[in-house]
């Protein structure tokens, strides 16, 4: 498989051919006598490449791609007293063009367990430190087996975990998270804590997420279904 790099500032064809991203694309195309790849652009923080958007030829017709490799989204409920409440954060998002309401969510690093994934997001995006405990998995828990989902398959190789997290808080913990600001600033994140009460099931808050009658994160609603979908089936395994 030739690589063509052509990206500014430049990677080379070794870096790219060594990352973590494009080693595990590679493996799943191995069989797909993909002659050429074109490097369009590569972006890199923390010493690793964490994205690439490439120009692959296959099957006699040019295909866009952009591999992003697996990230978490977390949705996040808290307990005070006899109240629920959903942790959103809100967050502008320059490719939809407007601010997003979603769950804490991220990319998982190079080498990193998932499940340690979805808690360090929620202390970036939350910039709040809580014991939140073991997150639920939710795809294990309606698939029967730990595998992620594809989100756009068309064109992207992204592969989400999502998970619940469900703790008990004080009155004053609940405080100060309404409002709270968060994100890292070397990846350009800036997020603004929301939360969202709510009785009976989770996904009664979906149209809570439609921020300024925009679009609406599809992530977040899909993990707000997942965990519904986990109550129903343990209901009827009880």
């Amino acid at each position: 498989m030739e690589i063509v790099v052509c990206t500014t500032p430049p990677v080379t064809a070794e870096e790219v051919h060594s990352s973590r991203l494009f080693v595990s694309w590679e493996s799943r195309v191995k069989d797909w006598n993909i002659p050429r790849v074109t490097v369009a652009d590569a972006f890199s923080w923390d010493g690793a490449i964490r994205m690439l958007l490439l120009r692959i030829t296959y099957g006699a017709y040019d295909h866009a791609v952009l591999l992003r490799g697996a990230t978490v989204d977390i949705l996040t409920i808290l307990t005070c007293g006899d109240r629920k409440f959903l942790v959103h954060v809100d967050q502008p998002r320059v490719a939809a063009g407007h601010v997003v309401r979603s769950n804490a969510a991220g990319m998982v690093d190079d080498d990193e367990a998932v499940t340690v994934a979805a808690l360090r997001e929620l202390a970036e995006e939350l910039a709040i430190n809580m014991e939140w405990g073991i997150p639920l998995n939710l795809n294990e828990a309606v698939y029967g087996i730990n595998v992620p989902e594809v989100v756009t398959p068309g064109g992207s190789d992204e592969e989400v975990t999502f998970f619940a997290v469900h703790v008990q808080v004080s009155p004053a913990e609940l405080a100060q998270l309404e409002g709270r600001t968060g994100g890292l600033a070397h990846e350009g994140e800036r997020t603004v804590v929301h939360l969202t009460e709510f009785t009976g099931r989770v996904a009664s808050v979906l149209p809570q997420l439609v921020v300024n009658r925009k679009q609406v994160d599809l992530k977040a609603t899909h993990g707000a279904l997942l965990y519904d979908e986990v109550i129903r089936l343990r209901g009827k395994s009880e």
